[in-house]
C-alpha cells in the first residue's frame, strides 16, 4: 500500500510500493492530499514500472487530480524512478502534465540529488 512520510516542515515522501496498482494511487492521492499539498514531495515510484501494467486512462486521470492542486502553487514534486523505461515514461507524463500543474515538476533517478532539489 502506498504510504507518506513528512520528513520535515517542508518535504513529504510517498513511496509505491510493490504490487500497487496505480488507480489505487490515484485513489490514495485523492484522498489523502491535503496531508501533503502544502509541502514539496517526493514521489518514489521506482517499483511502479516493474508489472508491466499498462495505465495509460489512469494517466489522464491523475493529470485531472493534480491540475486541480491549486494549493500546490510554488511548491516542487521529484518523481524519484530507477529504471530506463520508468525515466521515459515518466518523461513523457511531464510534457502532458507540465502546464496544468501548480507545482515545478522534475524526474530523478537518483534520491540524494530529488532530495536536494526539494531543498532548494
Amino acid at each position: 500500500m502506498t504510504k507518506t512520510q513528512i520528513l520535515s516542515s517542508n518535504i513529504a515522501v510517498i513511496t509505491v510500493e510493490v504490487g500497487d496498482k496505480f488507480n489505487e494511487i490515484i485513489h490514495y492521492t485523492y484522498e489523502n492530499r491535503q496531508n501533503w499539498n502544502h509541502l514539496n514531495v517526493l514521489w518514489d515510484v521506482t517499483v511502479l514500472f516493474e508489472s508491466g501494467e499498462s495505465f495509460t486512462e489512469e494517466v489522464y486521470a491523475a493529470i485531472e487530480l493534480l491540475a486541480d492542486g491549486s494549493d500546490r502553487k510554488g511548491r516542487k514534486t521529484a518523481l524519484l524512478v530507477d529504471s530506463d523505461l520508468a525515466f521515459g515514461m515518466a518523461r513523457m507524463f511531464k510534457t502532458l502534465v507540465e502546464k496544468k500543474l501548480p507545482a515545478e515538476f522534475s524526474i530523478f533517478r537518483s534520491r540524494q540529488e530529488a532530495m536536494s532539489w526539494l531543498h532548494d
